[in-house]
């Protein structure tokens, strides 16, 4: 899994592109204190998404103890999230405010590939 991030501003774009065989645990796509000027927390506010076959791809907030799902995804479209306010992790204190990615294959095959483009707007409480 590659991922990048090309606008690390108020605003916050990360892109990530993957070909995988197998399904994906729950891994670190994005910690928000490894940004510029160190946001607590961040909001989803828009999603681009291109996946392979028959796969569903899970974004999750990190817990300290259990993961929130902060968004489904199932083969390509986009989502501005931003007429709505965006989502964000309301688990203040559970919440690590990493994001998460994982992967399930809803038929079997050989290995899927995706891409994904998020944009977050930053939170500072």
């Amino acid at each position: 899994m590659i991922v990048t991030i090309p606008r690390d501003q108020a605003e916050t774009q990360v892109h990530v592109t993957s070909t995988f065989e197998e399904e994906m645990e729950p891994t670190l796509i994005l910690d928000p204190r490894a940004l510029r000027n160190s946001p607590t927390a961040l909001r989803l506010t828009d999603v681009l998404f291109a996946l392979e076959g028959e796969m569903t791809l899970f974004l999750w907030f990190e817990g300290k103890e259990d993961h929130a799902l902060l968004l489904p995804l199932e083969g390509r479209g986009r989502l501005d999230l931003s007429t709505m306010g965006g989502i964000f992790d309301h688990r203040r204190e559970e919440s690590t405010g990493r994001i998460l990615l994982s992967t399930r294959h809803n038929t079997g095959g050989r290995g899927r590939s995706f891409f994904l483009a998020l944009e977050f707007s930053r939170i500072n409480h």
